[in-house]
Order: structure tokens, then sequence, then C-alpha cells
């Protein structure tokens, strides 16, 4: 899983169609890629992890630039939409890291992003 999405705008599903959940103990990173004159516009459609106040079993870190180094826009997990569902990038790039733990899992994400003016 993850890899290099270079598009003006897609769609980001995870885990992929056919199936109902995602696997235990992964990390999957994702770095997203538009025109260099544009920011990322980020919408989830759904989002569901394994829950935890903290956030440190099964989670999606944002981070507004091509690594994990970049400033991390936030840690989310649980059913409820990251930032209701819209993050804006303030560069174009978007890096996006997912990680399981060895027990309980959600059904995933899934989110279509599109390039806009700054």
């Amino acid at each position: 899983c993850g890899g290099f999405l270079r598009a003006e705008q897609g769609n980001l599903k995870f885990p992929t169609s056919g199936s109902s959940s995602y696997p235990t103990e992964i990390s999957c990173g994702w770095v997203i890629i538009v025109n260099s004159t544009k920011v990322i516009n980020i919408t989830f459609s759904s989002f569901n992890l394994e829950k935890s106040t903290t956030c440190s079993f099964d989670w999606l870190q944002i981070h507004d630039g091509s690594g994990a180094d970049a400033h991390m826009i936030g840690r989310f997990c649980g059913d409820k939409l990251p930032k209701n569902g819209t993050i804006i990038s303030t560069r174009n790039y978007l890096y996006l890291w997912f990680r399981s733990d060895h027990s309980l899992v959600g059904e995933g994400f899934e989110l279509t992003w599109n390039s806009t003016e700054p």
C-alpha cells in the first residue's frame, strides 16, 4: 500500500474495493502531488478506524508536505471525519501516513482531492 499520487484530482480508498476492513500491523504512506503553483483540498467521504482517545492504536496522520518530517496537520482515528471532512494544504504536497496495530480494525477511509489556487 502507499505510493505517489501525481494528479490534479483523484480518489484514494483504503483498503481498496473488495475488502471490508484494513489489515492489522500495516504501515502505508501516500504522497499527493499537484502542480507546483497549487495547493491541495482533500475531502473525506468515509472514515472508520479503531477508536481511542489518544489515537495511539490505528491512525491516519496528515502532514503538510512530502513526508513525515513536514508539519503535522493532525493524527486522526475513530469514525469522525478529520477536520469536519475537509483539509487544505499550504503547498503542493500532502503526506498521508496510515498505521494499524496488532488488533481491532476498522473499515478504513475514502477521500477525494483536487488542486486549487492558494
